[in-house]
Formats: structure tokens, C-alpha cells, sequence
């Protein structure tokens, strides 16, 4: 990086670490209010059925999200106005239309979710109204791409804590009647909001929606060339985050999907200390579309030695004060979550890593590798939770997970070390 990018990466990372913390206490605010007036087997439900939301989100995103961001930041950098429109306007239209198709699939499959998966038959009309998010929130990613790719990372995280806002809010305001369907109202409402929010935002910053018919076929083929690799590794980087909490439902039930659900906001609540990853992006393909390779390496390199060194200092406080944070976070009764707390703290510090240097390995057009990776750890965290699960319940999943961002973490750096060696020969 030069000094200039320098300058804006840090700024943007001081903001969105700032916003990640407090959006971090608001998700745990909303968590601790649902598992407080919800019963076990209700709070596990709505979280579960969460889980099964966005796993279908991520196979909604087909790639697009990471690939809109990385080739919207090398028009912007081009200041190559048509072709941003045209590849925003080709990302949302594409996403949308099949964001309402698997809505109405889903929706039919809702009944039969609930009775067989679930094992919650009366959760039926709540995962209806649930199934609403893989539309707003896939409009709201749409969003988000521009708006990273812009750099614009304190408007992305104003948005965010304002959605975060409203929910815990309307949950609050009805605490004296909420139910999971109130709860679900809710989210729902929330991210409505935020994509009309993100529509006009992104119209402001004159990224605008092209003329169907004047958008050449060759860009319509370039960004889903580009977006088909990613697809398979964001697919499997979400997969991964998910699929603890969808063995769990499978494997233990709802009352340990419960338990697991307070040990994730505590995680997330520290996270706000990892979200350069996410802003490294846009400054990356920058680095790449320039052929400044010493740069890329040097900054993959030096982010993942800061994230590593975390590492024991995350270790002692789960091990130490982890029983204690929770009672006071949550309740006494969830003290048997601590565990879980301590390792996904530690996994946490493995998969940032890996996803600084996997968006890296992107932004290089090394998709491809990426890809074959991320499948591989998927495969491995399936199995380690088929094994561990039933041995350890919740503290299972959440080594089955560490363990599974320990070896994507050092694969990345591995692919990575291979790339700048064949281009700098």
C-alpha cells in the first residue's frame, strides 16, 4: 500500500472496528432479551431456523457479492463510470429475481421444514414469516458490495447498527407479549428498512441501474466467469459458520442450539478486533490491478502475525474469566456454554486470518485454488462434527470449527506463499 491507502485503510478500520463493537452489544443485547423471555426450546428454534435462512443466502449469493466488490473497485479506480453501473445493475437484477424464485420454493417447503427437521411443528408461520430475509437481506449484500468497493465502510456500518437498532428496540418495546413470531415481525421490518435505506445511498453516490438493453453480453459473462469459483468458496466459508449450529439441531436438538446461541454473541462481540479482513479488500485488488505484489504480500503477511498474536491473549481470559463472563452477561444457567466461548474465540483468530488472505488469493484471480480449498474444509468440519459432537455436544461444534479454521488458515497462507513465488519468478 501507499501512504494515501494506507491512510484510508487504517481510518476505515479504526470505523468499522468501532462499529462491529457496538454492533457486537447490540446482537448480544437482542440474544440475551429473546433467551430471557423466550424458553429454551423457542430461543433454539428461531436461531436454528436462522441458520438454515442464511445457508440458504449463501448459496443465493452465487459469488457475486465478493466478485461485484473486487471488479467494482477496479472500475472505480479506472473512474470508469458505465461499466460500474452495468456491473451493479447486472448484480442486483440476477440476485433479485433469484432471491424471490427460492423465496416462493421455500415458502412451499416451510410445513414440511418445521414438522421433519425441526421436529417444531408450531414454528411453522414463524419460519414463514422468517423465509422473507433470504430476499431483503440479498438486496441489502447487493448494497454492501458498492458501498466496500467505494470504500464507504462507515455508512455500511451505520446501516448496520442501525438495523441492529431497530430490532433490539421493537423487541424491547414488546417484551410484555413477545413470542417468536414477534421476534421474527421484527428482523423482517428491520431489513425492509435498510434496503430502501441502501437503494437511495447508493443512487447518491451515482452507482445507478443501466438499461437492460444496453448492457453488453461480454460483462454478463465476465462477472459470472469470475463470480463461479468464488461462489464454491463463499459458499464454504458460510457453510462452515453454520454448520455447527445445523448439527446441533440434527445431532443434540434445540435445547443445545440454545446453549450454543449464547456462546455466538460473546464471539461476535470481540470479532470487532478482526473486521479488517472484510475492509482489506478493495485496497488488495487495487494492489493486484497495479502488479504490486510486494505490497500484497507484505500486507497478508503483516495482518496475519497482528491476528496470531491475539491468539493466547484470548486463550487465558476464556479459560480464566469464561463461566464468570457469561453469568453476567447472560445467566448462571448458561455456564455450561464457556467452553464452547473459549474455542470460538480461538477459531475465531484462525478464520480471520484465513479469510484476510482467501480475499487476497481472490482479488489475484486465484479463485480456482481458493475454491478447492475451502470445498476440502468443509468436507473436514462435516466430519469433525459427526465425531465430536456426540462425544463433547456444544464444546464439540466449536472445536469441530476451530479445528477446521487452523487448517484453512494455514492453507491460505501456504497458496499464497506458492502464488508470489510464481509471479515475482
Amino acid at each position: 500500500m501507499n501512504r494515501q491507502q494506507l491512510k484510508s485503510f487504517l481510518r476505515g478500520n479504526a470505523v468499522s472496528m468501532l462499529g462491529v463493537g457496538v454492533l457486537g452489544v447490540m446482537n448480544y443485547l437482542i440474544r440475551r432479551l429473546l433467551s430471557l423471555n423466550l424458553s429454551s426450546t423457542d430461543f433454539g428454534f428461531f436461531y436454528s431456523a436462522f441458520a438454515v435462512i442464511m445457508l440458504i443466502l449463501v448459496f443465493l449469493d452465487l459469488g457475486l457479492g465478493q466478485s461485484t466488490t473486487i471488479l467494482l473497485s477496479k472500475s472505480f479506480a479506472d473512474n470508469d463510470s458505465r461499466r460500474s453501473n452495468i456491473i451493479y445493475t447486472i448484480s442486483l437484477l440476477f440476485r433479485a429475481f433469484l432471491a424471490v424464485t427460492v423465496f416462493v420454493i421455500m415458502e412451499l417447503a416451510s410445513p414440511y421444514l418445521a414438522e421433519y427437521y425441526f421436529n417444531y411443528s408450531k414454528g411453522k408461520w414463524v419460519l414463514s414469516i422468517m423465509l422473507l430475509l433470504t430476499v431483503t437481506q440479498t438486496l441489502e449484500s447487493v448494497f454492501q458490495s458498492v458501498l466496500k468497493a467505494r470504500k464507504d465502510f462507515l455508512t455500511i456500518q451505520v446501516l448496520s447498527n442501525v438495523k441492529a437498532a431497530l430490532i433490539l428496540v421493537g423487541i424491547y418495546m414488546g417484551i410484555r407479549f413477545l413470542n417468536i413470531g414477534y421476534g421474527a415481525f421484527c428482523f423482517v421490518i428491520a431489513s425492509i428498512l435498510i434496503v430502501f435505506s441502501g437503494f437511495i445511498i447508493t443512487k447518491s453516490l451515482g452507482v445507478k441501474l443501466s438499461s437492460i438493453k444496453k448492457i453488453p453480453r461480454v460483462e454478463i459473462n465476465r462477472l459470472c466467469s469470475f463470480s463461479s469459483w468464488i461462489a464454491i468458496s463463499t459458499a464454504g466459508l458460510s457453510i462452515m459458520y453454520y454448520m455447527d449450529t445445523v448439527c446441533l439441531t440434527w445431532l443434540k436438538g434445540l435445547e443445545s442450539v440454545a446453549l450454543y446461541n449464547i456462546a455466538l454473541p460473546i464471539m461476535q462481540i470481540v470479532q470487532g478486533f478482526f473486521i479488517f479482513p472484510a475492509i482489506f479488500t478493495p485496497y488488495v485488488a487495487e494492489m493486484w490491478h497495479h502488479e504490486n505484489y510486494i505490497g500484497v504480500k507484505r500486507s497478508c503477511l503483516t495482518g496475519s502475525l497482528i491476528m496470531l498474536l491475539t491468539l493466547p491473549v484470548f486463550l487465558l481470559i476464556g479459560l480464566r474469566f469464561g463461566p464468570d463472563i457469561i453469568s453476567i452477561l447472560f445467566d448462571k444457567k448458561y455456564v455450561g456454554a464457556a467452553p464452547a466461548v473459549t474455542i470460538l474465540w480461538c477459531g475465531m483468530v484462525f478464520f480471520s486470518i484465513a479469510s484476510l488472505n482467501i480475499n487476497a488469493l481472490n482479488s489475484g484471480y486465484n479463485q480456482r485454488m481458493v475454491a478447492v480449498m475451502v470445498v476440502s474444509c468443509v468436507i473436514v468440519n462435516l466430519i469433525l462434527n459427526i465425531i465430536f459432537i456426540p462425544l463433547f455436544g456444544v464444546a464439540g461444534a466449536a472445536l469441530a470449527t476451530t479445528a477446521t479454521y487452523l487448517i484453512m488458515a494455514a492453507g491460505s497462507i501456504i497458496s499464497l506463499m506458492f502464488i508470489f513465488k510464481r509471479r515475482q519468478t
